[in-house]
């Protein structure tokens, strides 16, 4: 089965794939949704990265920006709530 989306968090620049990532997002495209949590408070991947990987993934994709630096949505509790409420209805609507 396909996937139907994917959320990253944080993701960072995979250099030892980086030709067959731009390869791929060349010649196929990306088949279905993702959510791309970034930040600029993060510390651990430059948010930088974050938005190459997105780019990568093109039309489809969608960049959440929070200020809650490499943490996973939530885990500050309610500081994160509107974070985590984007999450739930990026998946909300796309689920099967």
């Amino acid at each position: 089965m396909k996937p139907k989306c994917m959320v990253l968090l944080g993701a960072a620049l995979p250099k030892p794939h980086e030709a067959l990532l731009r390869e791929v997002q060349v010649k196929q495209g990306v088949p279905f949704a993702s959510l791309h949590c970034l930040s600029k408070a993060d510390t651990i991947n430059p948010p930088e990265m974050g938005e190459w990987v997105a780019d990568c993934f093109g039309d489809g994709a969608t960049k959440l920006w929070h200020g809650s630096g490499h943490v996973i949505p939530g885990d500050r509790g309610e500081r994160d709530a509107e974070t985590v409420a984007a999450v739930t209805e990026f998946l909300s609507v796309r689920r099967p």
